[in-house]
């Protein structure tokens, strides 16, 4: 194995939260900082590529170890909609609730905190729910 496991958790757990981290540096720095513009343009369909990459490899990991499409498919959905949908609908009005660069701080990784918590939470729900005696298991191939 070329990255360790405990490498690779930490990795799936960040990659699908980059572009709300580079969306909150971009739209909390100054006009004239480099970082104004690291979510924009190619820059930003860089991220996103990368985000999406970290999710398919999160949804490959978990079919791989549950020998099992459908929970893949499951856990690809639920990420892609907490990790990737969500965020882009939401992470412009959370920033502008507060009024202060602090605290647009705050709400900004506190909203991607919730988000990656209920991905967490989501995912031992369905994870525990999700057994080899469920008659919905079984493989598409």
């Amino acid at each position: 194995m070329l990255i360790s496991e405990k490498i690779q958790k930490i990795i799936v757990i960040i990659l699908p939260f980059l572009n709300e981290v580079a969306s909150i540096i971009t739209n909390l720095s100054p006009d004239k900082s480099p970082f104004s513009k690291l979510y924009v343009g190619w820059k930003k369909y860089l991220i996103d590529y990368l985000v999406l990459i970290g999710i398919c490899w999160s949804v490959a990991i978990v079919t791989y170890d549950k020998e099992d499409i459908l929970i893949g498919v499951i856990k690809a959905g639920f990420t892609t909609l907490i990790s990737y949908i969500i965020p882009q609908i939401f992470i412009v009005k959370v920033l502008k609730i507060p009024r202060q660069k602090k605290w647009k701080i705050i709400y900004g990784i506190s909203f991607i905190a919730l988000l990656a918590l209920t991905e967490a939470l989501l995912w031992e729900l369905i994870d525990n729910w999700y057994k080899p005696e469920n008659p919905l298991r079984g493989s598409v191939l």
